[in-house]
Order: structure tokens, then C-alpha cells, then sequence
């Protein structure tokens, strides 16, 4: 009995475990949300759909001053990552988050001639906002 009670406590603790880190990633994912939903709230903001393939659908909602930019995407690639790029210069925003719909919220975007979702060395959605 002692050693089905040790893989019994194991098992609990690894459970436990799991549980306490899905819980940090959803709070950490409705905060980034809390915090694009202010930013909207308080913005005035214009949005472009990024251009996408076939079972992607890609929007970005951003701060006309640059203050920010919100991109979410339905059906993106797992590792997926936003690009901003102004003139010659790309930036890496940063990887979208888990789940479907995917998304990311930049602070400090500044006003970027492109929005640029990419996987790997692929291009996802593409789109140009109008300020």
C-alpha cells in the first residue's frame, strides 16, 4: 500500500500543478484582454482585416495616435507571431497568445505602414492601416 499511495500523491501533486499553471495562463490572458478593452474604451481607433488564407480570419483594431494596436485571428497558426513594419524596418510585436481566437495587444505600436501576421518564414495575414 505504501507505494500505490506515494504514485497517488505524485499523481495529485502533478495535478495540482497543472491546474495552478492553466489558471495563471487564463488570468494573465484576461488581464492582456482587460487591458485591450480599456485601451479601446478610451481611444479613438480604426481597424483594417488583415488579408489571409483560407480558414483565417485576421483583424487589427489600433490607436489612430499609435498608442497601441489589437490584432485577433480565428484560425491561426500554432507559434504564430505579429510584425509591424514601418518603412524598412520590421518589428517583432511578439507571439499571438494560445486559444482560438488568437490575439495580441502592443503597447507603444507606433504608426506602422504594414500589420504582418507570420509563422515560421510564412506569411499569414497581411494587411495597411489608414491613419
Amino acid at each position: 500500500w505504501p507505494a500505490v499511495a506515494s504514485a497517488a500523491a505524485v499523481v495529485f501533486a502533478a495535478a495540482a500543478a497543472f491546474e495552478g499553471i492553466a489558471a495563471h495562463d487564463a488570468s494573465a490572458r484576461i488581464a492582456q484582454t482587460n487591458l485591450a478593452l480599456v485601451a479601446i474604451a478610451g481611444s479613438h481607433f480604426s481597424h483594417t482585416t488583415l488579408a489571409s488564407g483560407p480558414g483565417i480570419t485576421a483583424k487589427a483594431l489600433y490607436a489612430r495616435d499609435g498608442a497601441w494596436c489589437y490584432v485577433v485571428v480565428s484560425g491561426a497558426p500554432r507559434g504564430a507571431h505579429v510584425v509591424l513594419r514601418r518603412g524598412a524596418t520590421a518589428h517583432d510585436a511578439g507571439a499571438l497568445g494560445a486559444g482560438d481566437p488568437a490575439t495580441l495587444f502592443v503597447r507603444g505600436a507606433g504608426r506602422g505602414d504594414e500589420i504582418e501576421i507570420v509563422a515560421g518564414n510564412a506569411l499569414v495575414a497581411h494587411g495597411v492601416p489608414v491613419y
